[in-house]
């Protein structure tokens, strides 16, 4: 993983997720979804460009796409540092978590790069996706064949995303591919 990580990486995770809570300005943008996506994205496509991640963090397979292991406890001492609050807020007959930053976070262990790359995601997601849409591309096929719990590295990223093959997909590969003539020898 991503091993060069300025200063002590679960402070540099934690003060991640404060971050992200204090940019995303509009707290009805920001549910549990949509936090763990921007971490997973900040982190995963920085590693595709750097490869090194942001934080550091550790992703493991959830049901509703890879998350942060960490992240609850990342939560609980932000609030019991009275640096974020979390209000359950009823969401189309659900309940959706929107999180509050109270103060300004820490951002001194974060590169200017890296602030700029996450910086962009949390306004594409926050502004740009659903909660369902964002998870969905999530849900690629190195987080489906992962049992619920294992970790998902990020080097994974790399991993295409193709559609199972279906029958009229196979009929049409055995089409066009060229069949060897009985007399060529392989040698």
């Amino acid at each position: 993983m991503g091993v060069n990580v300025k200063g002590n990486p679960e402070v540099k995770s934690r003060e991640l997720v404060h971050y992200i809570i204090n940019k995303c300005s509009d707290p009805s943008k920001l549910g549990a979804t949509k936090l763990n996506k921007i971490l997973y994205y900040a982190d995963f496509l920085f590693y595709m460009e750097h490869g090194k991640t942001i934080t550091n963090e550790t992703y493991v397979k959830q049901d509703h796409g890879p998350v942060p292991k960490h992240i609850l406890q990342h939560l609980e001492n932000l609030m019991e540092k009275g640096a974020i609050s979390i209000r359950e807020v009823p969401f189309f007959g659900k309940i959706k978590r929107e999180y509050h930053s109270l103060t300004v976070p820490k951002i001194s262990d974060f590169s200017s790069e890296e602030i700029a790359h996450i910086d962009e995601i949390v306004n594409l997601i926050c502004n740009e996706y659903t909660a369902s849409d964002i998870s969905e591309l999530t849900h690629n096929l190195v987080w489906e064949y992962a049992k619920k719990g294992e970790e998902i590295p990020p080097y994974t990223i790399f991993v295409p995303n193709f559609e199972p093959l279906d029958a009229k997909d196979l009929a049409w590969a055995g089409s066009v591919v060229e069949k060897p003539s009985k007399k060529s020898k392989v040698a």
